[in-house]
C-alpha cells in the first residue's frame, strides 16, 4: 500500500510580508478614497462625512498582510500553526483554493473550534515553499 506521507517531508512554513499585499491595499484605500468623493460630489457630503470613520477603520485594519509570521507546520498527516513559539494542532477542511498566484487554506482548530483562513499570495512564502505546500495540497486532496 502506497503510503502517502513517504514521499514528502515535513516541513515548516514561515509567512513573511506581502508587497502584493500592500499594492492591493493601497489600491483598495484609493478606490475607497474615490468613492467617498464621489458621494460627497453628487450632493450627499454628510453621508461621505459619516463614511469616512467606517471606512477608515476598516483600511485599518487591512492594512497588515494576513498571516504574517505565522509558521505553518507539516509533520506525518498532522498540520499545526504556530505563533511566538507556541503550535496548535489544526485540520485542514475541505474547500481550500490553490492557484498559482493565491492559496486559501481553510483550517479548523481541533476538536471542533474556531474555523478560519489562511490567505496566502504568490510573495507570501519563497517559491520552492510554495512548491511544497502546493504538492501537499494536491496529496491531501
Amino acid at each position: 500500500m502506497l503510503n502517502k506521507y513517504s514521499n514528502l517531508s515535513a516541513f515548516d512554513l514561515r509567512i513573511k510580508r506581502s508587497v502584493n499585499w500592500r499594492v492591493a491595499h493601497a489600491e483598495l484605500c484609493a478606490c475607497c478614497a474615490l468613492a467617498l468623493y464621489l458621494i460627497g460630489a453628487r450632493g450627499y457630503p454628510a453621508l461621505a462625512l459619516l463614511l469616512v470613520p467606517p471606512v477608515g477603520v476598516v483600511l485599518w485594519q487591512l492594512r497588515a498582510a494576513p498571516g504574517y509570521g505565522i509558521t505553518l507546520s507539516w509533520r506525518q498527516g498532522v498540520w499545526s500553526v504556530g505563533r511566538d513559539g507556541r503550535y496548535q494542532v489544526v485540520q485542514l477542511l475541505p474547500g481550500s483554493i490553490c492557484l498559482a498566484w493565491l492559496v486559501i487554506l481553510t483550517l479548523q482548530e481541533r476538536p471542533g473550534g474556531l474555523r478560519w483562513y489562511l490567505l496566502l499570495l504568490a510573495d507570501s512564502l519563497s517559491r520552492p515553499e510554495m512548491r511544497s505546500l502546493r504538492r501537499r495540497l494536491t496529496l491531501e486532496g
